[in-house]
């Protein structure tokens, strides 16, 4: 068991998902798991965050958002 849970709720994140990823990945603490959880994005949020495989990371995808 880990640590430390992180949890990043995304929704439509395009432009700053990935240097969030990148900088929660490249800490220098690792006894981490980092919990995505998609909120339903129109973008391409969900593609650019299963462009990444760390172990460490787990992606949740919710169903679309109507509001």
């Amino acid at each position: 068991m880990c640590k430390v849970n992180i949890i990043m709720p995304v929704y439509n994140v395009d432009k700053s998902v990935s240097r969030a990823i990148e900088s929660l990945l490249g800490q220098t603490f690792t006894d981490f798991e980092l919990i995505i959880i998609d909120d339903g994005s129109a973008g391409n949020s969900l593609k650019i965050i299963k462009s990444y495989s760390d172990s460490k990371m787990k992606v949740t995808e919710k169903g679309y958002h109507s509001g």
